[in-house]
């Protein structure tokens, strides 16, 4: 996920849904989220 807001974030991390898909998974922006996903397909 890319350029999530704080709000959100806190109520997903409420849930334990960062947990389940993992902060790594969390990107600053777009450019950082695509490059995170094309190292994940190698």
């Amino acid at each position: 996920m890319a350029n999530v807001n704080e709000q959100p974030y806190h109520i997903m991390e409420k849930a334990s849904f960062i947990d389940r898909v993992g902060a790594d998974n969390f990107c600053a922006n777009i450019d950082v989220a695509l490059t995170r996903a094309a190292s994940l397909e190698k």
